[in-house]
């Protein structure tokens, strides 16, 4: 919970109009990586933990919290890899 509160709180700190080379955006791009890692992490022992699809009833695809949380999770990570082309 803490690491959805400071992701939030640093989501309220940017800003369109702020300076792309400015130490405000160095950190915020900064701390996004740190708490993108932070999901990671914890997607990957609740998947250790639980068993990805195929563990019957607990298994964590399978509840609708965690099928949000690793589809919001894999969108942060395909944020990372440039798209072809300009858009």
């Amino acid at each position: 919970m803490i690491a959805v509160v400071i992701s939030s709180i640093a989501l309220a700190f940017e800003s369109p109009l702020s300076d792309p080379k400015g130490s405000l955006n160095f950190y915020l791009k900064l701390l996004d990586k740190v708490i993108t890692a932070i999901f990671c992490f914890e997607v990957v022992v609740k998947v250790i933990s639980f068993g990805f699809l195929c563990n019957g009833a607990d298994s964590y695809i399978r509840d609708n919290w965690n099928m949000i949380d690793f589809t919001i999770v894999m969108i942060s990570i395909l944020a990372y890899f440039p798209l072809s082309g300009n858009l």
